[in-house]
């Protein structure tokens, strides 16, 4: 039985607003935005994914009931990307991951870690190689390479994972296209998500 006390609605609004939790029905909201709003989205970054897993773990030691995760976000940074996939993937309870608007980039990858993936139905799919920006010495930029082989490497395999393609097949798409756009009905009939979510 979930530890934490029902509250007054003001509250939990302010709580669900500017943390990004719901304690009473465990749920939790993955998005960024920036503090000036003429500013473009903000993406996975360093203070997202230390809110992430404040959140899950505040959950996680409430009880083992399932949690439903609402992400929103364009992607970002594949390191705390994948903090945020470990949170969820190493969570002791049954995790639902539900995509609004794109899983797209590092989001495409996040939503991997749940036990089960929901798209809504006008959501997208997108896989792509990535952006990267290095100033550096020249040694610098040959590890940070070398750095990010390993990551599109580890991407692969967790895509592969669930997914009904081969590293090969998913290779072969990226190689074709800079940026591979499924529906959300194709991501789910290539094992990218488990379902379109309806009422």
């Amino acid at each position: 039985m979930t530890k934490v006390k029902q509250v007054d609605l003001a509250t939990m609004l302010t709580v669900v607003h500017d943390y990004n939790i719901n304690p009473v029905s465990r749920e939790l909201y993955v998005g960024g935005w920036p503090a000036n709003y003429d500013d473009e989205e903000v993406g996975v970054n360093h203070q997202m994914a230390c809110e992430f897993i404040r959140n899950m773990s505040f959950l996680e030691n409430q009880s083992d009931e399932p949690i439903l995760i609402h992400m929103c976000t364009i992607g970002g940074e594949i390191s705390y990307g994948l903090a945020i996939y470990d949170a969820i993937h190493e969570c002791k309870c049954h995790v639902t991951v539900r995509a609004y608007a794109h899983a797209r980039s590092m989001s495409s990858i996040i939503i991997q870690a749940a036990d089960h993936r929901q798209m809504m139905p006008n959501c997208y799919f997108m896989i792509h190689e990535g952006t990267m920006t290095v100033i550096d010495t020249v040694k610098g930029v040959k590890s940070y390479m070398e750095l990010s082989e390993k990551d599109e490497e580890r991407m692969l395999e967790i895509y592969t994972e669930k997914c009904s393609l081969s590293k090969q097949d998913i290779q072969t798409h990226m190689d074709r296209k800079q940026e591979w756009y499924l529906s959300a009905a194709e991501a789910v009939e290539l094992g990218f998500a488990d379902e379109v979510y309806t009422r």
